[in-house]
């Protein structure tokens, strides 16, 4: 159910619109041609092969189920569409950062607690473990990563204003997402975008 996967990287906005890009030029040429341009030709820009990879990994796995209106959008969409369709595809790609948002966010809107804090991630996690086993078997310096690349997440996307403070944002999504998320039936993507209405 839950997976550790988003620990390897936040929105990761400029990179995402490069490799959503890349992804109608590559599609069909197989792995070589990904290799020569993310590592050969670093399009993503990152100072080790390593790095590079393993964000161009990350990144094609959160883009294998986004619908093609989203790819769109954050392709060719302005800047603040962008950041929204990115957000639309990192939660539909990890359960975790979807259920926080829809579980502990929405519940920080609706009974007016205006701050996030590091505990809300704690007891989220012991809420999980109790029903999903994975969850307990996560060192304790995974746990810790993986909280700060979601409030990391939550504030590149305007959920929160900063990783410090954590205070809560208001987010008007765009009728361009929201009309791509229920064109789609990705109800539950739409929800958990739509935490503060």
């Amino acid at each position: 159910m839950y997976n550790a996967q988003i620990v390897a990287g936040s929105l990761l906005l400029t990179e995402t619109r490069r490799i959503t890009r890349l992804k109608d030029q590559l599609d069909g040429q197989g792995e070589e041609a990904w290799h020569q341009a993310v590592v050969v030709e670093n399009v993503l820009q990152k100072k080790s092969p390593a790095s590079a990879l393993r964000q161009a990994r990350l990144i094609r796995n959160r883009l294998k189920e986004a619908p093609d209106c989203l790819l769109s959008l954050l392709s060719e969409g302005s800047q603040d569409m962008a950041v929204q369709a990115c957000m639309a595809v990192v939660i539909k790609h990890s359960n975790l950062l979807a259920d926080f948002m829809d579980h502990v966010v929405r519940e920080h809107h609706r009974c007016f607690e205006p701050d996030l804090n590091k505990q809300d991630w704690v007891r989220f996690l012991e809420n999980c473990g109790a029903y999903a086993p994975e969850v307990t078997a996560w060192s304790e310096s995974t746990r810790i990563k993986l909280g700060q690349v979601v409030f990391r997440t939550l504030a590149e996307a305007g959920y929160i204003d900063n990783t410090r403070s954590m205070r809560l944002k208001k987010v008007v999504i765009l009728p361009e997402i929201q009309s791509c998320m229920e064109s789609c039936g990705d109800n539950k993507t739409l929800r958990c975008m739509l935490v503060n209405s």
